[in-house]
C-alpha cells in the first residue's frame, strides 16, 4: 500500500501531508492530514498481520482467497464470525458481515462493501463506536448497540445467550462478570469506561 510518492527529506510538507490523508481515508481513520497516535499507531503495524485486510473495495458471496481469510479473521476478532477461516466467502461469511453492519449502522447486505471494509480497516466495532455514546446500557435497553455488546461477551467467554439485541438478566449477569474480571465497579451497566475496556484493541 504505497501512499507517498516524494523524495525522503525530513520535512512534514504537502507531499507528506497528502500521503497521511490517503492512508488516514484508506485506513477508515479520520481524515486530518495529521500523524496523530492512532495514525501512527497503524503505521506502525506489520501490513501481513491478520487485522489489515487488503486495499480491496468489495469482497462479497462467491469471492474467495488471502482477502477473504483476512475479512473472516477480522470478523473472528470481533466476535462476529465462528466459523472456520477458510478463504471463501460462503454463508457463514455472509451471515457475519451482516451482524458487523448491523452494529455499525450500516446497510445489512451481507456484502463486505467499500463503507465495511473502510470501517473494519479503521480497528472499529459497534463496541467501539458505543464508547463514544454518553448513554449507557442497562437492563431493558434493545437494539443494535447490545447486540454488539452481546456479540462482544460471547467472543470473550462471558455470555451464552441468545444474540437478541435485548438486555436482560443473563446479559446483565455477563457484564457483571467481566466487569469484576477487569477491576471495573460491577454495576451491570455499560458505561463509557466499559465500553473502551470491551473494544478490541
Amino acid at each position: 500500500m504505497k501512499v507517498y510518492n516524494g523524495p525522503v527529506t525530513g520535512f512534514y510538507g504537502r507531499l507528506t501531508e497528502a500521503g497521511v490523508i490517503k492512508f488516514q481515508r484508506l485506513r477508515g481513520l479520520p481524515v486530518t492530514g495529521i500523524a496523530d497516535s492512532r495514525t501512527l499507531s497503524d503505521l506502525a503495524k506489520n501490513p501481513n498481520d491478520k487485522d489489515i485486510i487488503p486495499n480491496v473495495t468489495e469482497l462479497r458471496p462467491g469471492s474467495n482467497g488471502e482477502s477473504v481469510k483476512q475479512l473472516q479473521n477480522r470478523l473472528t476478532e470481533l466476535g462476529f464470525y465462528k466459523g472456520p477461516v477458510t478463504g471463501y466467502y460462503g454463508k457463514l461469511t455472509e451471515t457475519a458481515v451482516k451482524e458487523y453492519q448491523l452494529s455499525r449502522e450500516l446497510p445489512a447486505n451481507g456484502i463486505a462493501d467499500s463503507r465495511t471494509l473502510s470501517a473494519l480497516r479503521g480497528n472499529s466495532s459497534g463496541i467501539a463506536v458505543a464508547a463514544s455514546i454518553i448513554t449507557p446500557l442497562k437492563r431493558g435497553s434493545s437494539g443494535t448497540r447490545v447486540n454488539s455488546l452481546q456479540n462482544r461477551l460471547i467472543y470473550l467467554g462471558y455470555y451464552k445467550g441468545l444474540k437478541d439485541g435485548v438486555f436482560g438478566p443473563a446479559t446483565e449477569a455477563a457484564l457483571k462478570r467481566y466487569q469484576r474480571d477487569k477491576g471495573l465497579f460491577p454495576t451491570g451497566i455499560a458505561d463509557a469506561k466499559t465500553f473502551s475496556s470491551l473494544a478490541p484493541r
